[in-house]
């Protein structure tokens, strides 16, 4: 094949480093309260909700609807249907006053509503409890861009949203590995969902409750 070279040059291989541009961001967010406290919630968030979430509902759909592969698709289908109409109406009713205390609402609701959904014995009220939870999704993360855009300098922005993203990717395989080694544990998932569910909702409720930014900031 062309342009194959005969020989393989060994890549240097040196530590893993924080780039100086993501240290300053993390600085920068530590230091702005409106991003300190968005921090703070999507850390948790990402930690206890893509986990269970994501590994529960075909275990869910396997063993207590006792349901086929269209059902997992039903439920998946619900909540991509949530997410859209809650991005169509944040669109069309865009909130103005107390986002950062709605953010924490709306993901407390949805750790309670994680933590039902192991506990459900009909489809159809999975399929609905999905579907809320796709509108919390898009009910949070629609808010956030905005108070980042609002709340950081314009020449810090592209960092702030770099570093919102590595905490996204960073995190959601932690969530993964912690769901999976209770599973390993012969743990329920019946158990695992309103363990992470409940504790979301609870850490939301204290973040809420201690950081007076959350409760005063439009």
């Amino acid at each position: 094949m062309q342009g194959l070279k005969s020989h393989v040059t060994k890549p240097c291989v040196k530590p893993a480093r924080c780039s100086p541009n993501s240290k300053k961001a993390l600085f920068y967010a530590i230091q702005t309260p409106v991003l300190r406290a968005l921090m703070l919630i999507y850390i948790t968030a990402n930690l206890l909700f893509m986990g269970p979430l994501a590994l529960g509902i075909p275990i869910i759909v396997a063993d207590y609807l006792h349901g086929e592969a269209s059902t997992l698709s039903f439920l998946q289908s619900a909540f991509a249907a949530g997410m859209v109409l809650g991005g169509i109406l944040l669109t069309l009713y865009p909130p103005n006053k107390k986002r950062l205390l709605m953010i924490t609402v709306i993901i407390a609701l949805e750790g309670v509503l994680l933590s039902l959904l192991p506990h459900t014995p009909w489809i159809w009220a999975a399929v609905a409890i999905q579907f809320f939870i796709g509108m919390g999704v898009a009910g949070n993360n629609v808010p956030m861009m905005s108070l980042i855009q609002q709340s950081a300098d314009r020449d810090k922005l592209g960092r702030v949203m770099s570093l919102n993203n590595m905490v996204s990717m960073g995190l959601s395989p932690v969530s993964y590995a912690m769901v999976t080694a209770m599973l390993a544990a012969q743990l329920s998932i019946t158990w695992i969902m309103p363990i992470f569910g409940l504790t979301m909702a609870l850490v939301m409720l204290l973040l809420s409750w201690q950081l007076k930014v959350i409760r005063t900031t439009d």
